[in-house]
């Protein structure tokens, strides 16, 4: 659903523990500073195939423990708000203006009418609660676009093939990762990135080498 002030000028939100709705997920998409934290729990990460595709971690849900270790994943921070795509208006002073659209999912459990942080004050502005929303998820916008940025890289230096990974019982198209002579093809392409998507590839190929090892739990095959 649209977020605006005629709709929603009486809507609360309940701030509630999203790591539970992402742990509850057999996969889910990652970013950069996720990675870390979440291998060293013994999360196997692997890049998802595809053009504008982010890692993924590969879960297994259960209710016994903490699957992702105390840690919040960047992607489910800011659930159940998302941006929309930038659309362009014009302001009182017929000024062309840019902005992107606040989305929520309009079915997540943190929505009440009389409990929690209002959206919308009395004059149907933006709450401090609301703002800080809106500033969070933009700067989750930056770090997801620092992802796509290294991965793009290590497109560019031939460092990804395609395969499939059986992780319980689905299959995932996914890269395999090419450490051979990376740091070399990655100098060549004269990014300042280069050193980041380096590390990024290291991480991912470290945590594949874990899952092939792994054939009680995990089988890779080349497609």
């Amino acid at each position: 659903m649209l977020i605006n002030p005629q709709q929603h000028a009486n809507l609360r939100y309940l701030p509630i523990d999203n790591r539970y709705f992402a742990a509850s997920r057999s996969w889910i998409q990652v970013v950069c500073e996720d990675i870390e934290p979440l291998i060293r729990r013994g999360v196997p990460i692997v890049l998802e195939a595809g053009a504008d595709a982010l890692p993924i971690a590969l879960l297994r849900p259960t209710d016994r423990d903490d699957t992702l270790g105390g840690h919040m994943p960047v992607m489910w921070r800011g659930y159940p708000f998302t941006l929309g795509p930038d659309t362009v208006g014009l302001n009182h002073a017929d000024q062309v203006t840019c902005h992107a659209p606040l989305w929520a999912d309009p079915d997540a459990p943190h929505w009440s009418s009389g409990h929690g942080y209002r959206l919308f004050d009395s004059d149907e502005k933006p709450t401090p609660f609301l703002r800080d929303v809106m500033s969070n998820l933009q700067a989750r916008q930056r770090t997801i676009q620092h992802t796509y940025t290294l991965v793009s890289l290590l497109h560019r230096a031939e460092a990804l093939s395609p395969m499939s990974v059986e992780y319980g019982s689905q299959r995932h198209a996914i890269y395999r990762i090419d450490l051979t002579n990376l740091e070399e093809r990655l100098i060549a392409l004269d990014s300042e990135h280069s050193t980041q998507a380096l590390y990024l590839a290291t991480l991912l190929h470290k945590s594949q080498v874990w899952l092939s090892s792994l054939e009680d739990i995990a089988s890779v095959k080349s497609l």
